[in-house]
Formats: structure tokens, C-alpha cells, sequence
């Protein structure tokens, strides 16, 4: 693979002055390690977004095809919110959208949330999970919702999910 910078070294730098410009991340606390062009992010963030952020940057870098996101996201908010809180922001979260049936429900544990119940389509399911996600105190959103009507795919065409 022929990448348009010379060295792992030269992506690196890249990569860094990417993270630098994008202003949802606090770059100087995260690590870029690259090693035959496959870039490596170290560290921990303050949230999922920031996360998310920085694998989003890295991969802007032109020629960039992997990027292994190694980034945990810091406890300093999960010991400040309760259990109960994050409950009561979850309950808010979902009844305040209107996609989302009173079917869902949430299970919370050590600041994991947990969606269960049966929505009539997959753009249901996605706003759930949408809105707890970046509750203040979540650490992670597992989805368990069933989806009542899967859409046909036609044959022509393939779903690839590289999350």
C-alpha cells in the first residue's frame, strides 16, 4: 500500500496536526502511535464523542485505511452521577422523543445502560440508542431492542458494517 507520506513517523505528525484542528478533542491527551501505516490511538478521553472525534480525525488524513481506537473514556464524570441520576436522565431521554414506544425500557448498571423491548422499525431502535449515549454519566449503551419489521435488502446490494 502506498501511502502519501514517507514514514510512519511522517503519518504520525499527520495525524497530530489532524487532532490538533478538531476542535471536540482535547489532543494533547491523546497518543498516536503508527506502526506500517496502521495508526494506533492511546489515552483517555472525557467522552464517547471525543472518542469518536479523534478516530473521525485520524481518519481524515489522507491515505489512512486503519485506525485501531484504543481510547477509554475517563471515570472522572461516572463518580460524580449516581446510578439513580443516570436512570432518571435515561427515563427523560426516552420519553421526550417521539420515535421511541413506551416499549423500550432501560436497564442501568455501573453506569452501563442497557435498552430492551420491540419497536416497529430500525430508525426506533437507532433513536434509543441515539439519545442515552451521550447522557451525562453513561459509560456504555448496549442495544437489545427487536425490531418488528426489518427492511427486505434487494439482492443487488450488500450491507458491510465495519463499526
Amino acid at each position: 500500500m502506498s501511502l502519501p507520506f514517507g514514514s510512519d513517523a511522517d503519518i504520525q505528525r499527520a495525524v497530530r496536526e489532524e487532532l490538533d484542528l478538531t476542535p471536540d478533542v482535547d489532543a494533547p491527551g491523546i497518543g498516536v502511535a503508527v506502526e506500517d501505516g496502521t495508526v494506533t490511538l492511546l489515552g483517555e478521553v472525557d467522552s464517547d464523542l471525543e472518542r469518536l472525534a479523534a478516530r473521525d480525525a485520524a481518519l481524515r488524513v489522507p491515505g489512512i485505511r486503519t485506525v485501531v481506537n484504543s481510547l477509554t473514556i475517563a471515570d472522572r464524570t461516572l463518580a460524580t452521577v449516581s446510578e439513580t441520576e443516570i436512570a432518571r436522565e435515561v427515563e427523560r431521554a426516552l420519553r421526550s422523543s417521539h420515535r421511541i414506544p413506551s416499549a423500550v425500557k432501560a436497564i442501568v448498571t455501573s453506569h452501563d445502560v442497557m435498552l430492551v423491548g420491540e419497536v416497529d422499525e430500525v430508525i426506533d431502535r437507532d433513536a434509543a440508542f441515539d439519545v442515552i449515549r451521550h447522557l451525562r454519566g453513561v459509560r456504555h449503551v448496549t442495544s437489545a431492542i427487536t425490531v418488528r419489521h426489518i427492511p427486505a435488502i434487494p439482492e443487488n446490494r450488500t450491507i458491510l458494517d465495519i463499526g
